[in-house]
């Protein structure tokens, strides 16, 4: 029998989230799994063009809280946290789009209110900023916070510019994936209505 790596089992949880919830798994498709120890937070993180994983936090992760946690790593490309910071502190913005992506994520349930997603404890997450966006979040957080995010955000450079080729390329995966999501009636609601803000901005 072959012994299971955390590759194995973040693949397996991707043909999971393929199967019952394909927005995300399609778009997982685009992240090549990738090894990375030494990483700030040794746990996920993403450039847009990878999902690095640190081994041991993958293996010691049950694999609801490991689906949960690839969900929010492809979520932050979705709502196009990498190229929405701007010229806003890294730091800052970092926690921001946590907090912003968390509530998303528990707040995910299906057509009988249960919760969709499981987070590993101690995530970011405030109630009293339920449905609000990053940049709104941004503007309520303290300049000094110690708070820690559940991701490592410092692989974000090279898809942090808004407009660029990069950022056009994962438009259009979204939009395709989200496309064929309705169509098999899989997107979740919350999810679609973010998306779409975020894909056809309106006019404040």
């Amino acid at each position: 029998m072959t012994q299971e790596t955390a590759e194995s089992k973040i693949l397996k949880a991707r043909v999971r989230l393929l199967l019952s919830q394909p927005f995300f798994g399609n778009l997982l498709l685009y992240l090549e799994p990738v090894e990375k120890k030494g990483m700030a937070m040794p746990t996920m993180a993403t450039d847009g063009d990878h999902l690095f994983f640190d081994p041991d936090f993958v293996m010691n992760l049950p694999t609801e809280h490991l689906i949960g946690v690839m969900v929010h790593e492809v979520g932050h490309i979705a709502l196009r946290h990498l190229a929405r910071r701007q010229g806003r502190n890294p730091i800052k913005w970092n926690l921001s789009a946590d907090y912003a992506i968390n509530d998303l994520i528990v707040n995910t349930t299906d057509n009988n209110g249960c919760r969709m997603f499981q987070l590993p404890p101690g995530i970011l997450f405030n109630p009293a900023w339920h449905d609000q966006t990053a940049e709104w979040i941004y503007n309520k957080l303290p300049e000094l916070n110690k708070e820690k995010t559940i991701d490592d955000h410092d692989q974000w450079g090279n898809c942090d510019k808004e407009g660029g080729t990069k950022e056009q390329e994962w438009k259009d995966r979204i939009a395709k994936a989200a496309v064929d999501a309705r169509a098999r009636g899989t997107l979740p609601g919350k999810w679609q209505t973010a998306i779409d803000d975020f894909l056809e901005p309106r006019l404040d």
